[in-house]
């Protein structure tokens, strides 16, 4: 039997009063099955690791390369939005693709997502101009939610609750290991070929893994939760959820311009996304198959989970797309120079996520593992804010390794308690919301960093923008702005660790410490 051993405070009190025998009694009574199982769980994941390694590469190979995507489209305060808008739209379609895999076939959302992914990737690499970049990254950032989402929903489905750590462990050790390489030969790709051949590099894998999935059983669960004469889709909660996600991250691009001609605008996205949320709360009150089950957040595995997934994609994110610039600016490095450092960082991830699968396994204990790892990030981080001046190469590799095997468990964690906690039926609309989270953290993660890098360059030195922009372009002379630069960074880097911080202290009290 599954145990769930709470702990205290106001949370644990609402968990603990359930006790450890109502979490498998919770499941049932939601499932009326007993736990997924497949002779041969191996059939399904390697179409399930390409299409996680798919969407999760695309956004680290990109990356790397953001310095020579300024250098060919220009406009160097918006190419945050490369990245912002893959990530949006993934929000915003991953609990949509989860919904309607609970209703339609696994198979067949996975086939579109691709799809869509693929062609994102084609328009990607025909841009001229950074604006059409920025669209069709929005495009496959559609097609990149739902292969997160039906990827997360089909191993659930398949590996019985008990061996679910493990193969939560395989997955997002394989999946990470993918990504790791993503800033390499991202870097390695754009030196040599250009950042267009990033996106082309992405098509073949896409190919295969389509193959892969039309091998799949072509059968919908008997046990799915909404028949489909039943399901009405919630056009008006995704309508209310992209205006609010759109004049949320529209908001902080207009605060990064640090004007006071973008006062005005400010306002308006403020009051824009402050009307959209009240929209969409009262809407998904009501509807009868609402986009974003709320009411799953009235439990407390569920809502510790998704807000550590939110502050762990924040911090990660945020690094990912940082670092690049920072290295460039500061160091002078190349994209491939680069993509080796963050190489680093996602190869600890890689390490951290397999070690802490196998150890989960063999503990039964969850959340400790983020907790500690953390509480070790935002040590680390608060070090290299105060290092950042004579701080070296090496050192900041070594930093970065220890960040990833810090935070590799995170992830597989919220998902084994989430899974466990939604049970079969749910665990598609589940695993959309968790990736919904962890998208929209990444989202802020990238765009308060920028933003925090930006506006206090303009701040602090009218000349800092000119001589970050002058690097970027190759020249490194040494300027009158070059403190005003490295405390801009410093700054960026202090915010990431403040966030890292909540999450330890999410991840310390969340409820379901066993399972």
């Amino acid at each position: 039997m599954m145990m769930v051993e709470t702990g205290h405070g106001p949370a644990s009190g609402r968990a603990g009063g359930r006790g450890q025998a109502d979490a498998p009694g919770r499941q049932a009574q939601r499932t009326g099955e007993a736990s997924p199982a497949v002779s041969d769980p191996w059939r399904v994941l390697p179409p399930i690791m390409l299409a996680m390694a798919l969407a999760m590469a695309d956004q680290t190979m990109i990356a790397s390369s953001l310095p020579l995507v300024v250098s060919s489209l220009g406009d160097a305060e918006r190419v945050g939005w490369v990245l912002i808008g893959f990530m949006m739209t993934s929000m915003i379609s991953a609990p949509v693709y989860g919904g309607l895999g609970d209703v339609f076939r696994r198979k067949r959302m996975m086939i579109v997502a691709l799809t869509v992914f693929a062609c994102g990737a084609v328009l990607s690499a025909l841009s001229v101009n950074l604006d059409m970049l920025i669209l069709a990254r929005i495009l496959q950032g559609i097609g990149g939610g739902g292969l997160m989402t039906s990827a997360q929903a089909l191993l659930g489905e398949t590996v019985p609750v008990q061996e679910r750590a493990r193969y939560q462990g395989y997955l997002g050790g394989i999946t990470v290991s993918c990504a790791s390489l993503g800033p390499v030969l991202g870097g390695v790709i754009g030196d040599l070929l250009g950042w267009r051949a990033i996106f082309l590099a992405s098509l073949p894998v896409a190919a295969v893994t389509v193959v892969l999935v039309m091998r799949l059983p072509d059968s919908r669960r008997s046990g799915a939760a909404t028949a489909i004469s039943d399901w009405r889709f919630d056009g008006w909660g995704l309508a209310w959820f992209a205006g609010f996600s759109v004049a949320l991250l529209v908001a902080l691009e207009q605060v990064k311009r640090a004007e006071s001609t973008a006062l005005a605008g400010l306002a308006v996205c403020a009051v824009a996304a402050s009307l959209c949320l009240i929209g969409l709360i009262r809407r998904e009150r009501r509807a009868s198959h609402p986009l974003l089950p709320l009411d799953l957040l009235s439990e407390a595995p569920l809502r510790y989970s998704n807000m550590l997934v939110l502050l762990h994609g924040c911090v990660m994110l945020g690094l990912i797309s940082f670092m690049p610039l920072y290295l460039r600016v500061e160091h002078g490095l190349s994209a491939t120079r680069s993509g080796v450092m963050l190489l680093l960082l996602t190869g600890g991830l890689a390490v951290g996520a397999l070690v802490g699968g196998k150890m989960v396994s063999h503990t039964r204990r969850t959340t400790i593992f983020p907790a500690a790892g953390l509480s070790a990030t935002t040590v680390i981080l608060t070090v290299l804010v105060f290092a950042m001046e004579w701080v070296t190469i090496p050192q900041l590799g070594l930093a970065m390794c220890l960040i990833g095997m810090m935070m590799g468990s995170t992830m597989g964690v919220a998902q084994l308690l989430v899974q466990i906690a939604s049970g079969p039926r749910a665990i598609g609309v589940t695993a959309g919301f968790l990736l919904f989270s962890r998208s929209l953290g990444s989202a802020l993660g990238v765009a308060l960093a920028l933003m925090i890098l930006f506006v206090a360059m303009k701040s602090l030195d009218p000349g800092a923008m000119a001589l970050f922009e002058a690097r970027l372009d190759g020249s490194f002379a040494a300027g009158p702005a070059d403190a005003a630069l490295l405390k801009s960074f410093q700054l960026a880097i202090g915010m990431l660790a403040m966030i890292s911080f909540f999450g330890a202290v999410v991840a310390w009290r969340h409820p379901m410490r066993r399972f």
